[in-house]
This record gives structure tokens, sequence and C-alpha cells, in this order.
């Protein structure tokens, strides 16, 4: 029915509608008649990153005082283990094989 989808087409370009947003009062007072903010506007400052060594060395203290804690933790000293991978590759192939037979009726 080509009416249909007509009135359909309509309906939903009506709804959509609603959902744009023109400028108006709820325009920020940083933007434009378009709502877009003017180039001249935006902050040229430089940066306020710390450049200085003492900040820096602090950090790295900081960081080397909690990397000792996490260290220190009992959790921290349990023993390692290695698992072999081709190990655990054979161990599932049996596991999916053994499955498998047992789902075959013959």
């Amino acid at each position: 029915m080509p009416s249909m989808r007509v009135v359909l087409c309509i309906a939903a370009l009506a709804a959509l509608g609603g959902c744009v947003s023109t400028p108006g009062a709820e325009t920020p007072a940083w933007a434009n008649e378009a709502g877009y903010p003017e180039f001249r506007d935006v902050p040229t400052g430089g940066t306020s990153a710390t450049t200085e060594a003492a900040h820096w060395d602090g950090m790295q203290a900081e960081l080397a005082a909690a990397a000792a804690a996490a260290h220190a933790n009992p959790r921290a000293n349990a023993p390692q283990t290695v698992e072999d991978p081709n190990g655990f590759l054979d161990e599932a192939r049996r596991d999916l094989e053994e499955t498998r037979n047992s789902h075959n009726p013959y």
C-alpha cells in the first residue's frame, strides 16, 4: 500500500521534527547565533602541566612506596605456578573427545 507508506513517512518526519533543537533562550553564553563557539574566544594560554623535576621525583617515590607495599602483602608471595599450554590443550582435547564419544551411539 503506497499511501500507507507515505502516511508513515510523514508521521516519522513529524516525530523527528520535535527532536530538533533550535537555538533560543537555552543557548549558552559562549555560543554565537548558530550555537557554535567563536574561535577568537578559545583560550590560547600555555599548558598547566608540571615540569618541575622535584614534583616528578616525589611522584616516583610515591609509586615506589606503593610497589613496596604491594610486594610486602602476603598474597603477593603466593607460589607461582607455570602451566604448560600444550598440556592444557591435550587435556581439553581428551575431554572434548570423551564428551563426543559419550554422545555417539556407535
